[in-house]
């Protein structure tokens, strides 16, 4: 667990889709509102493709906040796509010895994940500038981020249980489509021993069910210790055979014996949990609890 402190700089990246002038001032403000003081990184508003900048640029923004040690903690601006590419310009060594955890969801979970898997270094899923604070269309989960940075001890419970059960294990994971660019890559977390966070947004229904698939064939998906799975938002049924995103998890889950839960509330929804990527959580499918 970590702490900020009034006064502490917050490093500001876009390593993923491009921002716009605007897009996340509201996102500044809520930070400086906690008297934590924003510092933008070089290349935050620049453009490329549909990128926030070239992969040498994003990582440069990146890197030069895990070497300055007057920055505390790293938030990103947006997710979108892209982030794989500044994987391997990363210096993940230099990581591992200036660790400082990076804010972000959707496809900053590519990087949090790698950053993990290279250089055990954890990560907050769950919170992003550009989203949660805009014209409310997401609500800032204040609560959890002011109780999370004050080092207090997080237990969060909702959502279904789909097999009961109860265990301990490093988190990782988060959207199940940008996790599923790391697979079969050294960027991937190790599965086994591990509980397992995913959730989703757009797209066809039965792209979940063959991501997950993929999912079950990589290895070390057997020793598994428990699975949370999130909300799956705005998912296109095209025939009704393939069916919705609650039927394909329960298909998915019937020959699992490790704990399960499904409509955590966690993902792009309004109301979600800032969770760990890369910290030891407590998880209860019984009364659907996750503690860290």
């Amino acid at each position: 667990m970590f702490c900020l402190q009034p006064g502490d700089k917050v490093g500001i990246v876009t390593p993923a889709s491009f921002i716009r002038q605007g897009d996340i001032d509201s996102g500044l403000h809520y930070l400086q509102s906690l008297g934590l003081i924003p510092v933008l990184g070089q290349h935050v508003y620049n453009e490329w493709h549909y990128m926030g900048g070239t992969a040498e640029q994003r990582a440069a923004d990146l890197m030069s906040f895990y070497r300055d040690d007057s920055i505390k903690a790293i938030f990103t601006s947006r997710g979108g796509g892209g982030s794989s590419y500044i994987l391997p310009h990363l210096d993940y060594e230099l990581i591992k010895a200036n660790p400082k955890p990076l804010f972000g969801l959707s496809d900053i979970t590519i990087l949090q994940n790698a950053v993990y898997a290279q250089s055990g270094c954890p990560s907050y899923t769950g919170m992003i500038l550009k989203q949660d604070m805009k014209d409310n269309a997401y609500a800032m989960p204040s609560n959890d981020f002011q109780n999370l940075i004050n080092g207090n001890e997080m237990t969060y419970t909702g959502g279904q249980t789909v097999t009961s059960g109860h265990a301990e294990g490093t988190l990782i994971g988060g959207n199940l489509t940008a996790l599923s660019y790391l697979f079969g890559t050294t960027y991937m977390p190790e599965l086994s021993g591990k509980i397992l966070l995913l959730e989703d947004i757009g797209g066809k229904s039965f792209w979940i069910d063959l991501r997950l698939q993929q999912l079950r064939q990589t290895p070390g998906f057997d020793k598994l210790q428990g699975i949370i799975f999130g909300e799956f938002s705005d998912c296109t049924i095209i025939d009704k055979e393939d069916g919705t995103p609650d039927e394909i998890i329960d298909t998915f889950c019937q020959n699992l014996t490790i704990p399960v839960i499904k409509h955590f509330p966690y993902g792009h929804i309004p109301a979600r949990h800032i969770l760990p990527v890369g910290l030891p959580v407590k998880f209860n499918a019984d009364d659907c609890s996750v503690r860290f």
